[in-house]
């Protein structure tokens, strides 16, 4: 079993979108690297943007806004509909904020199907975003494993977007995954449980009764950029935390990807076809 495997899990190659779109390269680990190398078998079609589209939504909008939105689609004509999405609008404009609230969705869709546990714990953190344009803060990812009863496994992530990967961001993550981080955001995901399910709400708020750093806690950062990161992550990557690993997903349109995804989406909520 590779140190990639240990820490996150496989590559999700059976999985029907991110394993026919993406291959890997687990690179040989070091003390101070353990870096999976992602890149696209071809550029993505319409299959990945109207999935990816349909993962946006989901991360950004419940349920609930969805079927309203649909209701009003129904009820209303323009332009009183166009106001009423405006206003109700989760999902960002500011094309910065769609850059980073893409990779923080893509990271953790690739560490869930990754990880293949169906009863890990997270939530839709940007559905409480109080300014859809402007960056969240928090963990960018915090999936917590109860399948070991009293010996929970957090997975804490940090996912950056960059048009061009240089030292600073590289510095950046790894500050970032260092070992002694600990999840800043446990008491928002055992709050976001305190009225929908009393158990998971139990056990999060049990981990709180020992120090944080007697978990297992794997942390994942996550690379989004252009064919070039690759290279420049493999001559410069260091993390002193033993437990980490460094995903870099390189793309010639990286920023089209975005882009289009996003636009698909509003399309789709527009149209009232969400799946």
């Amino acid at each position: 079993m590779s140190k990639q495997d240990e820490i996150l899990g496989k590559h999700p190659a059976d999985h029907p979108y991110l394993g026919v779109w993406l291959n890997y390269e687990d690179k040989e680990g070091t003390n101070t690297s353990c870096i999976r190398a992602l890149t696209e078998r071809t550029i993505f079609n319409q299959q990945i943007i109207d999935w990816f589209a349909n993962k946006l939504l989901e991360y950004h909008y419940s349920s609930r806004e969805i079927s309203s939105v649909k209701r009003k689609l129904e009820k209303l004509g323009y332009p009183q509909f166009a106001v009423y999405y405006e206003q109700s609008r989760r999902t960002p404009r500011d094309t910065n904020v769609q850059k980073g609230n893409a990779t923080e969705v893509l990271m953790t869709e690739y560490a869930l199907a990754a990880i293949r546990k169906a009863d890990l714990i997270y939530c839709h953190r940007f559905r409480y975003n109080p300014n859809v344009d402007q960056s969240m803060k928090g963990d960018d990812m915090l999936l917590v494993d109860f399948s070991n009863g009293n010996e929970p496994v957090f997975y804490l992530g940090e996912a950056k977007f960059r048009k061009q990967t240089d030292t600073q961001v590289l510095l950046e993550v790894s500050r970032s995954l260092n070992k002694g981080k600990m999840p800043l955001s446990l008491t928002f995901l055992r709050d976001h449980f305190e009225l929908i399910d009393d158990e998971k709400y139990e056990m999060l708020d049990d981990c709180m009764t020992q120090t944080l750093s007697n978990y297992d806690i794997r942390y994942v950062g996550f690379i989004l950029s252009d064919m070039k990161a690759i290279q420049k992550v493999e001559k410069s990557w260091e993390c002193d935390n033993p437990r980490h690993i460094m995903l870099v997903l390189s793309m010639d349109k990286h920023e089209e990807f975005i882009a289009e995804s996003f636009e698909k989406a509003e399309d789709i909520l527009r149209q009232g076809k969400t799946v």
